[in-house]
């Protein structure tokens, strides 16, 4: 130390002292240590829902427009990725599917004849299938996982009569993410909707399944359906759901 109040040399990354008596350093403030602030939800949720009214619109713009009058609704069901379980479910096994913010919209009105007409902005003319003559495997192609659905509602004795359906999507096909389920889905609760016909969302999702297994004639599990998140209303599953029932997620509904 020198008596004219000079600086020590001190190793780098520590603060130099002063010698000057009385000089004495102040305290460094301590750091902030406060957690930072959670993103906001609110732009991405903004963002989905700024989607699914631009495909609603349009399939309901489609609707009018094959159809000459207003659909009575719009009905969407999300499409499906599994963070767990990958054709484990319909061996009993571990699954956790999640829904996805792309989907399936189906755009529908009731009919006085008994009579399904089916279309979709991703496929070329319309599928007009007769409810009295539906048996399983009878429909084919793209048309059979609507057709299935009607089907097996009215197997299960719910009064389900004709519409016009106008289905549209944002879900890529074939990239595995339950297009095919959330079509079904989708027009399962556009039904029972119009016809107010009481089923519960598990029920749905059975029935879901089981026009794709015996009308598609696809041996798919449960997370097709029940699995996304709001697919038919419900809420994702916990690991450890098998079988035909589900445990809703803490925080999820």
């Amino acid at each position: 130390m020198s008596a004219s109040g000079s600086v020590t040399p001190q190793p780098p990354g520590r603060r130099s002292q002063r010698t000057v008596p009385g000089d004495e350093d102040t305290p460094p403030t301590p750091p902030n240590c406060a957690p930072p602030a959670r993103p906001s939800e609110a732009p991405a949720r903004e963002a989905k829902e700024a989607r699914r009214t631009v495909l609603a619109e349009r399939a309901a713009g489609q609707f009018r427009a094959w159809h000459g009058a207003e659909p009575e609704g719009v009905w969407h069901a999300p499409g499906r990725a599994n963070l767990l379980g990958e054709h484990t479910d319909y061996n009993e096994g571990w699954v956790l599917p999640f829904a996805l913010d792309r989907g399936v919209v189906v755009a529908a009105r009731r009919r006085g004849d008994d009579v399904l007409d089916i279309r979709s902005h991703q496929a070329d003319g319309p599928v007009t299938v007769p409810l009295p003559t539906l048996r399983a495997g009878s429909v084919t192609g793209w048309a059979a996982y609507p057709a299935g659905v009607a089907w097996a509602l009215r197997e299960a004795g719910h009064a389900v009569g004709g519409a016009s359906l106008v289905i549209d999507s944002d879900l890529p096909q074939g990239a595995g993410l339950s297009s095919s389920a959330a079509i079904e889905c989708a027009t399962a609760v556009a039904l029972v909707a119009l016809y107010q016909v009481s089923v519960s969302r598990p029920e749905l999702a059975g029935l879901a399944r089981r026009a794709e297994n015996e009308m598609v004639g696809v041996p798919s599990g449960w997370t097709a359906a029940p699995g996304t998140a709001r697919r038919c209303g419900s809420t994702p599953p916990l690991p450890g759901w098998r079988c035909s029932w589900w445990t809703p997620a803490p925080g999820t509904r």
